[in-house]
């Protein structure tokens, strides 16, 4: 029964130190690594939004969160979801380095938006590609105040708590 409490002091510990985490690009620069912080997609603005959240756990593990995808290294220090009637928005800041033959992939964008379906609890997220095909994002599922993506096939299991927009 003490897991509960413990967990809880540690998520509101890491929303309250989440400013304090997020990289200035200097430092990002000093160790080579090409550094996106970019705000929810145009037009899924806060006010126009009907839920904000706020990355607090990759993996059951805090933020920063370290990982290696493809073939480059990765540190993600924030992200946030932003669901409308029928529309999301999400984004990442994080920091990542690639081998020089692969220095694109570092551009890689880290905000996305688009259209869900909903089945039940579960929001299915997609997006346009540029030829007009449908891509499939992520599968979230809201409850209550937290707000859980990934696992199974679409990442490692991230959870989000719902934060009031000022």
């Amino acid at each position: 029964m003490l897991k509960f409490p413990v967990r809880l002091i540690a998520v509101l510990i890491v929303l309250a130190c989440a400013d304090a985490r997020v990289p200035r690009s200097s430092d990002a620069k000093q160790q080579g690594e090409s550094l996106t912080t970019q705000p929810a997609a145009k037009g899924h603005a806060s006010e126009t939004a009907d839920a904000h959240f706020t990355l607090v756990s990759i993996d059951s593990f805090p933020l920063p969160f370290h990982t290696t995808a493809a073939v480059c290294e990765m540190t993600i220090y924030a992200g946030s979801y932003e669901i409308g009637p029928a529309t999301w928005a999400s984004w990442d800041s994080l920091a990542k380095r690639c081998p020089p033959k692969l220095a694109r992939l570092q551009d890689q964008p880290s905000r996305f938006s688009g259209t869900f379906e909903r089945k039940g609890d579960t929001l299915y997220l997609s997006r346009r590609a540029t030829d007009g095909a449908v891509l499939p994002m992520d599968r979230i599922l809201i409850r209550g105040d937290s707000l859980f993506s990934g696992g199974d096939v679409w990442g490692a299991p991230r959870l989000y708590i719902r934060t009031r927009q000022k």
